[in-house]
């Protein structure tokens, strides 16, 4: 039995609702009763206001912000998943990132090509370009250097704070070592936070 607009409904009978009086409620008048068909889906559902079931016209899936259509098969991670019927079906499996470190950001193809790991072949990690994700082969976290949250790669310039403005500092074979600038003999003068004398 199905209310709307102070009207009840069932499949076969059609009753004023005399609610605001509190009265009885009485038949109007008679409807035809309503033989169901039988549904042949299993995400069926029964639409507002009428009496039989009906499937779904879309059953699509909409997961993690990307519609599926109905049997169609795709990775979460490393797990399978299908859209079932409009209901999303995953195998359970716990899989860890892949080892090493994504190389620096440069600005590449503004497009995801790949989302996790396992969407990319081999030891290749899924890594940001600056605009999107693509497969990059990753540095080996031996020749990285890590400092104050930013990680730096072989070679770079690491800027640390030293007691002496001549000193640089690179990142070499996973570790910070820094070394003294070599400045020009002259008797110029050297100001204050600058590393060699300015020779005129």
């Amino acid at each position: 039995m199905l209310l709307r607009w102070g009207i009840l409904f069932t499949c076969g009978l059609s009753y004023n609702v005399l609610a605001d009086t509190g009265g009885p409620i009485v038949p109007t008048r008679s409807c035809d009763i309503v033989r169901c068909r039988p549904v042949t889906c299993r995400d069926s559902f029964t639409p507002p206001w009428e009496c039989c079931p009906v499937c779904r016209h879309d059953r699509s899936c909409y997961y993690k912000g990307r519609i599926y259509r109905d049997r169609e098969r795709f990775r979460d991670k490393c797990n399978n998943c299908v859209c079932s019927d409009g209901a999303v079906l995953c195998s359970e499996i716990n899989c860890p990132d892949k080892p090493g470190i994504c190389p620096r950001r440069t600005i590449g193809t503004c497009v995801d090509l790949c989302f996790w790991d396992y969407d990319c072949p081999g030891e290749e990690k899924c890594c940001s370009n600056g605009c999107g994700h693509v497969c990059s082969i990753p540095q080996d976290p031996d020749t990285v250097c890590y400092v104050n949250g930013v990680y730096y790669y072989e070679g770079e310039r690491v800027p640390v704070q030293t007691s002496h403005p001549c000193e640089t500092c690179y990142c070499r074979r996973g570790s910070v070592t820094c070394q003294m600038s070599l400045c020009p003999v002259c008797d110029g003068p050297t100001h204050p936070g600058e590393c060699c004398p300015r020779c005129d």
